[in-house]
């Protein structure tokens, strides 16, 4: 190193400056559709899928819908909540925005992680509202009929191992993984 430069300028050596939450949930999002690519190809297709969203849907409606699914959520209540308190805080005061900001930060710290799973769990063990939170998350097998819609349609639409954008429903915003 040179005698006239700051050795606090140089910090990061080599290395590349470090990277926004956003930019690790950018790229994670590219590599999960680039590993999907890629086992379809494993798996004998001869064509990478070039669907567009709107086919994408209709095709899962299509497909056979199993008779119950098992997810972990991550809820946080605002102030127009149907029941506005949790463990974590007995008078909710969050509005529906404010609770909206907080999950899209919290599905992105987990889309950034290495493994979506456990760090989903670690999260809703601390942050989720719901008193699954004991639980990380788990809300164990439901049927249809069992949920809110909203809730009950974003859990059946999402493919095994994926993670749900942002859910409304009358109990509060949530993100859902679901695992089967």
């Amino acid at each position: 190193m040179s005698a006239d430069k700051n050795p606090i300028d140089d910090i990061y050596g080599d290395l590349p400056p470090p990277r926004s939450a956003e930019q690790i949930a950018k790229e994670r999002e590219a590599e999960i559709l680039e590993e999907k690519k890629m086992a379809g190809k494993k798996r004998g297709a001869d064509v990478i899928s070039t669907e567009t969203e709107e086919e994408r849907t209709k095709s899962k409606k299509k497909r056979k819908e199993p008779a119950w699914v098992q997810v972990l959520h991550i809820i946080r209540k605002h102030k127009d909540s149907r029941r506005p308190a949790s463990w974590r805080n007995p008078k909710v005061t969050d509005t529906k925005e404010e609770a909206t900001e907080a999950l899209k930060k919290i599905r992105n710290q987990i889309l950034a992680a290495p493994r979506l799973e456990v760090a989903f769990r670690k999260i809703a063990k601390e942050e989720s509202d719901c008193g699954s939170a004991k639980k990380e998350g788990d809300l164990g097998k439901f049927r249809r009929g069992k949920m809110q819609k909203a809730f009950e349609d974003a859990s059946f639409a999402l493919e095994v191992g994926e993670l749900s954008e942002i859910i409304s429903t009358d109990s509060g915003i949530h993100i859902i993984l679901r695992l089967r």
